[in-house]
């Protein structure tokens, strides 16, 4: 949700990007811009998708070596200790004797995902495949991987596969959720939520993560029952309470949302999705200094935070300070070039300066970006405008 503030800029409250730690499964958020919901992170329980499902360390096939299977059960134990590197060493040991041993396939691919290499990840669930076709955990942590690399249509349609083999694998059900919540097709993540919920219907992370997608249908009150809920369980969980507040904002309840998100710091010091969103409101009541104190302790914090500096330069703006606000929003851009708000807010600084030729070239990129973006448009129509003397 772009939010106009003052001279058409953009502070990034954070709503549309997902901080989403998928259920079940391990799958972690492709970081974007703009706005948090603080999806559900929860615990590994589904049978056959993760390490956990398995409580004792696997032996393999009675045919196998001894030797194959001390090294399998030494790189499944590294593995499990998070000595990620150790674990591939004795996977590959493994897969040098035996390449086509099912379980090193799968849990090299898995460990080269905790690693952040969910291509070379992809490769190994391939392999797996071609050898077990309707195995549910090679194709739900492909699906993944996948989601992990932002593919969400090639993600789904291994999820979909997974359903095929199991319809009640819940993590399955809830990734794909996740997927089809990143493409924008909220009506379809709602139904697989309300599925899972179907199945386990106490499910607080799938309540949270309705409730988030109600958020973005703009079914505000629907979404404060379902953190009402949840927080009636687990009110100190920092996710949920941050939540709370993002619908009471939504709300234009802004007084509250504060209070949930003091919440939500009170519980996590470092939780910088809440900073941040109070620094949005009192951006928006006139309250510049105080917010551009909540957007300095998020770069304490984290000093790479696109959002903070991106706000941060808003709020140098307003104060007339423009060659500082040019700074942070170019460190923005220096850690992402394609990041829209700090381009946005870039041009239209340039416009109030003067330099309406590069006030074109920022709205240019961002035309580049987002064909249909109203402020991009208006921006260059004024500029031109300006150059020809109107």
């Amino acid at each position: 949700m772009l939010t106009t503030l003052g001279r058409e800029f953009l502070l990034s409250i954070l709503l549309s990007c997902i901080s989403f730690v998928s259920v079940y499964l391990g799958v972690c958020s492709v970081p974007c811009n703009g706005q948090y919901l603080a999806f559900a992170q929860g615990d590994n329980t589904t049978t056959d998708l993760s390490r956990s499902s398995n409580a004792s360390v696997i032996t393999v096939n009675q045919t196998t070596s001894d030797d194959v299977e001390k090294l399998y059960n030494e790189g499944y134990l590294m593995s499990n200790l998070g000595r990620y590197k150790d674990a591939i060493n004795y996977f590959d040991k493994v897969l040098k004797i035996d390449p086509h041993h099912i379980d090193s396939l799968y849990f090299k691919g898995l460990t080269l995902s905790d690693l952040g290499r969910d291509d070379e990840a992809i490769e190994y669930f391939d392999r797996l495949l071609v050898l077990k076709p309707d195995s549910l955990r090679a194709l739900s942590s492909k699906g993944n991987a996948l989601s992990e690399l932002g593919l969400y249509e090639e993600a789904i349609v291994n999820y979909d596969r997974a359903i095929a083999v199991d319809p009640k694998a819940i993590g399955v059900v809830h990734n794909k959720a996740f997927a089809l919540f990143n493409l924008g097709r909220y009506e379809e993540a709602l139904g697989n939520y309300n599925k899972v919920l179907s199945i386990e219907k106490n499910n607080l992370d799938a309540m949270n993560d309705k409730g988030n997608t109600l958020l973005r249908l703009h079914r505000n009150q629907e979404a404060l029952d379902y953190f009402d809920k949840i927080l009636a369980v687990e009110p100190n969980r920092v996710d949920f309470v941050y939540n709370k507040g993002l619908a009471l904002s939504s709300s234009g309840r802004y007084q509250e949302a504060l209070e949930y998100y003091d919440r939500a710091v009170a519980i996590d010091p470092n939780y910088t999705r809440a900073l941040n969103n109070k620094g949005f409101i009192l951006s928006n009541l006139g309250e510049y200094q105080e917010a551009l104190g909540y957007f300095n302790k998020i770069l304490v914090i984290d000093p790479n935070n696109v959002d903070a500096l991106n706000n941060k330069g808003y709020i140098l703006f307003k104060e007339g300070r423009y060659q500082e606000a040019l700074d942070n929003y170019d460190k923005a851009l220096a850690i992402n070039p394609y990041y829209v708000k700090a381009l946005n807010n870039k041009g239209y600084t340039l416009y109030d300066l003067g330099k309406y030729q590069e006030a074109i070239t920022y709205s240019d990129k961002v035309l580049a970006i987002d064909g249909h973006h109203g402020q991009a448009l208006d921006l260059k129509g004024k500029a031109l405008r300006a150059i020809d003397g109107e």
